[in-house]
C-alpha cells in the first residue's frame, strides 16, 4: 500500500509540488488490484470458488478502502478546496465523492462478512447473491476511480487556477 504523506512523493512538478496526483494514482492502483481480485472471485462462482482468495480479499478490503478514503478526505480534497475555491461545482463534486465513500464503507463491511463466510467454506449468501454483491462493489469502485482519474488527477497537473501558484 502507498503512503498518504506528501513528503514521500516520488515526483513533483511546479503544478503538483506534493505529488498528490501521483499519490491518488497509486491509491487507485491498489484499489484496482483489489477489484481484480474480487472480480476473479465473482467469475469463479459457483463451482470453482477459491476460498483462500476470499479470505485474502476480505483481509485486504478494509485497509485498501480506508487508506484511499484517508488520502482523499484528509489530503486531496482539502488541497482542491484551497487551490480552487472559486469553482463551486467542485465543492458539490467533493461532497458527492465523500458520500460515495460512506456507501463504500457500508458495502465493504457486508462484503467482508460474505467473503469470510465463503472463505470458511460456507456458501452464504447464495452464489448468485454473492456474485451480485461482489460485482456491485467493484463496479462502483471502478466508476469512482475512473471519475477521479478523468477529473481530479488532471486538476493537479493544471496548476492553481491556471497560474503557477504553488500552494
Amino acid at each position: 500500500m502507498t503512503s498518504p504523506l506528501p513528503e514521500a512523493a516520488s515526483r513533483s512538478d511546479r503544478h503538483d509540488p506534493y505529488g498528490l496526483g501521483d499519490f491518488l494514482l497509486a491509491s487507485h492502483r491498489d484499489q484496482l488490484a483489489l477489484c481484480a481480485s474480487l472480480e476473479a472471485i465473482a467469475d469463479s462462482l459457483p463451482a470453482q470458488i477459491d476460498r483462500p482468495a476470499c479470505i485474502n480479499a476480505a483481509r485486504a478490503l478494509s485497509p485498501v478502502i480506508s487508506h484511499a478514503h484517508t488520502l482523499e478526505e484528509d489530503v486531496v480534497f482539502p488541497a482542491i478546496a484551497r487551490r480552487w475555491p472559486q469553482l463551486s461545482g467542485l465543492t458539490r463534486t467533493i461532497e458527492r465523492l465523500k458520500f460515495e465513500h460512506l456507501e463504500d464503507i457500508c458495502f465493504s463491511e457486508e462484503l467482508y462478512d460474505a467473503l469470510m463466510t465463503y472463505g470458511r467454506g460456507e456458501d452464504r449468501p447464495a452464489p448468485e447473491a454473492f456474485g451480485y454483491m461482489l460485482r456491485g462493489f467493484f463496479e462502483g469502485l471502478r466508476r469512482h476511480i475512473a471519475f477521479e482519474q478523468e477529473v481530479i488527477v488532471p486538476l493537479f497537473r493544471l496548476g492553481a487556477s491556471g497560474d503557477d501558484r504553488n500552494d
